[in-house]
């Protein structure tokens, strides 16, 4: 990846790159920005640590599948929260879809157009 890094084009995060590498430094990995999942659909601690566990096969102890989804189960239960509070209206038609009976507030909760487009 830090290869990959040290031939980038001139897009605004390649040129900060290129400037690391000018200043005689190394892009890092985590120099990278991912934009997968939106602002709240990310991959979590969790996630990262099981891809370098598969990926580069390295020693863990028995419990460590059972931790690593103990652990993204809790990161998307909070972040499945969030979420919610970003389009309320969206997850209200949902569980009505799903057979929920689900009440529109009095005054009614603004919609977080910018967390719904960051990346």
């Amino acid at each position: 990846m830090t290869i990959a890094l040290m031939q980038v084009g001139r897009s605004k995060r390649g040129k900060g790159h290129l400037k690391t590498i000018e200043a005689g430094g190394m892009p890092r990995l985590a120099d990278l920005h991912f934009p997968i999942g939106g602002h709240r659909f990310r991959p979590c601690l969790e996630d990262i640590l099981q891809m370098i566990w598969f990926e580069f096969g390295i020693d863990v102890r028995d419990t460590a599948l059972g931790a690593l989804g103990e652990g993204r189960v809790r990161f998307r239960e909070r972040q499945l929260a969030a979420a919610v509070g970003d389009d309320p209206d969206i997850a209200a038609l949902e569980l009505r879809r799903l057979g929920y009976s689900v009440e529109s507030p009095a005054t009614p909760v603004v919609r977080r157009i910018e967390r719904l487009t960051a990346l």
